[in-house]
């Protein structure tokens, strides 16, 4: 059997947010054991010309919701990027798994080679769902991930592989 857009999509995302939830959680744990200012995690970066921690949660949680709103034509259910604090940015990430746990798996399924336009914040990219998936939703969603994880690693707080991961079930 096939994987389908719904397994392909929905399972990733919000496996992923889940365990960004919890890293996210490291994160405040680490910072009140150190004493370290919350501020300085969230707006820390690996580069100067990178997102910081903050806005690597907000991309994080932008890329499912504009791959679902590009597939279904719904508009994007978009949160305003004022997070301030490790709870906010939690909340912002529940509130986007709850809107991918809505998706049906016929919402998805199915339009592989249905030809989309991904409204993003820069530009309209025009795509099959397919390849909207493969080859911008994933891969973007990965990286603010993966960059989030690497900002709080970077900055001492003690995270491993499976804390990024999470349960091999």
């Amino acid at each position: 059997m096939a994987l389908t857009m719904h397994q392909s999509s929905v399972f990733y995302f919000t496996r992923l947010l889940n365990n960004l939830s919890n890293i996210l959680a490291k994160a405040q744990a680490h910072a009140d054991e150190t004493g370290t200012d919350p501020k300085d995690l969230l707006e820390a970066r690996l580069a100067e010309d990178m997102f910081n921690l903050s806005q690597q949660i907000q991309m994080a949680c932008l890329h499912p919701m504009l791959f679902v709103a590009g597939i279904t034509g719904k508009p994007a259910e978009l949160q305003k990027d004022e997070d301030r604090s490790f709870a906010e940015l939690r909340s912002r990430i529940s509130e986007t798994i709850s809107v991918l746990e809505s998706i049906r798996p016929e919402d998805l399924n199915g339009s592989e080679d249905q030809e989309i336009v991904l409204a993003t914040p820069r530009a309209d990219l025009p795509f099959t769902g397919q390849g909207s998936l493969q080859i911008f939703s994933l891969p973007n969603f990965f990286f603010h991930v993966v960059t989030a994880y690497d900002i709080l690693r970077h900055r001492g707080v003690p995270l491993g592989k499976m804390d990024f991961l999470g349960g091999l079930k």
